[in-house]
């Protein structure tokens, strides 16, 4: 047995605990357990506890046995057809015109389409054929857009068909995300969302300076008011019974960051904490149009950006807030039965991919057709690096559309210089 190589030691307010990457598992961990895991032949433990240790992946039987479990894992994930994942696109119009918006496609196609009542038919009616054909335990989906509350009734008809599902097929759970600008709740659909969504996440990019310096409207008033009264209302609305958890997602660059603790610091001040369950930083992607091409290089070189969203983390837990988990499963994009969905009954392997490169369609006759070999590379890919990355059960050879053709998308050295203070700040937040 040796230890396996996917274990992260974590040094947590004077106390060890050891995180493993590949079974997501944490556990408390005293100076004879880490010297037996660092080799030490001397530290003898007892039948159950190795026992444990080896089920929870601490211990393996060998390196190479251990990445071939891993890559049979992410394949047995890949194409396990009683889980499905989509994005579904409600409509291409948004209400907002942020500066920074990663969909430069869909802009200067100056699309304004929506989902119609009989396209969503189609849809619903084959994903019901799908859950039925592979008795399907678990559906995970996210309402996306441009902006999915600017087409508010097809939203919440969506939300309702989907939540049927589980009256229909009662083995069925379904997991439903809400991606929002935030600027569309009001008294008459908040109680809908919050009674109906697992999780709505709300963006919002700083004091009202920052925030309205990036996030516009047409006509270039700024929306933090707007979304300020957004939080009051879910906060007015959430009780203990409530459905949703609250993600406030804040993006930042180089020159907002410093400025973030601010934004903590109002939202505090005006009680607005008690409507978020969690906030989690993020830099500014480039647009489809630049990481098609080159890939997302903004991040490639934001080793600095990436240790001040860290602070930022720890700024959170000392005001009593939570950190958002970031280490999740595989992305839609790897998963054979993950689609995104256009308006138009477009299919594409990845929500990156909305308004540029189909890769398929669902025909009127609830059918799914795909026509684009891409569709496979999307979900056919093994990175040479899972062979050999410790970072490989979170990273899964890095996102398939962030390369972008020129294959740059290697977190590697962000993970190096953040990864275990994340997890740390994450698991502080939630359990110490």
């Amino acid at each position: 047995m040796v230890a396996s190589k996917y274990n992260l030691l974590l040094d947590i307010e004077g106390k060890e605990y050891l995180f493993n990457l590949a079974s997501q598992c944490l556990i408390s961990c005293d100076h004879d357990l880490v010297d037996f895991l660092n080799g030490n032949q001397e530290i003898r433990l007892s039948k159950g506890e190795e026992t444990s240790l080896y089920e929870n992946g601490i211990i393996v039987d060998s390196h190479e046995f251990e990445v071939s479990r891993l890559k049979s894992n992410i394949s047995s994930l890949k194409f396990d057809k009683t889980k499905m994942a989509a994005f579904i696109s409600t409509t291409s119009a948004c209400n907002l015109n942020c500066t920074y918006c990663y969909q430069d496609i869909r802009k200067e196609l100056n699309c304004k389409k929506y989902m119609t009542e009989s396209n969503w038919k189609v849809v619903i009616e084959y994903f019901k054929n799908e859950i039925k054909k592979y008795n399907t335990k678990l559906f995970a989906v996210s309402l996306f857009g441009g902006e999915p509350m600017f087409n508010d009734s097809m939203c919440q008809q969506i939300i309702t068909d989907l939540r049927r599902l589980e009256d229909i097929f009662p083995e069925l759970v379904i997991q439903c995300v809400l991606i929002t600008n935030g600027t569309l709740f009001n008294e008459s659909n908040i109680k809908f969302y919050l009674d109906n969504i697992d999780n709505i996440q709300i963006t919002l990019d700083g004091i009202k300076e920052i925030n309205d310096s990036f996030r516009v409207y047409p006509n270039g008033e700024g929306s933090f008011d707007k979304i300020i009264s957004s939080l009051k209302l879910i906060k007015k609305h959430k009780t203990s019974d409530i459905l949703s958890t609250i993600c406030l997602r804040i993006n930042v660059n180089k020159e907002t960051v410093n400025k973030s603790k601010e934004l903590i610091d109002y939202l505090i001040d005006k009680n607005l904490t008690q409507a978020i369950t969690s906030i989690k930083f993020h830099e500014i992607f480039g647009t489809q149009g630049e990481i098609i091409l080159d890939g997302n290089d903004e991040r490639d070189n934001d080793i600095e950006l990436a240790k001040e969203i860290v602070k930022l983390n720890y700024y959170l837990i000392e005001n009593g807030i939570k950190v958002f988990k970031e280490i999740s499963g595989l992305c839609i994009g790897k998963l054979a039965n993950g689609y995104t969905v256009d308006e138009q009954l477009n299919i594409y392997a990845c929500p990156g991919l909305l308004y540029s490169d189909v890769h398929g369609k669902i025909s009127t006759d609830g059918k799914l057709i795909i026509d684009n070999k891409k569709w496979y590379d999307y979900h056919l890919e093994e990175a040479k690096c899972i062979n050999f990355c410790k970072y490989a059960p979170i990273c899964y050879g890095g996102c398939t559309w962030a390369k972008g053709e020129n294959e740059k998308d290697c977190m590697r050295d962000i993970f190096d210089a953040t990864l275990v203070d994340k997890l740390k700040t994450y698991i502080i937040s939630q359990y110490i």
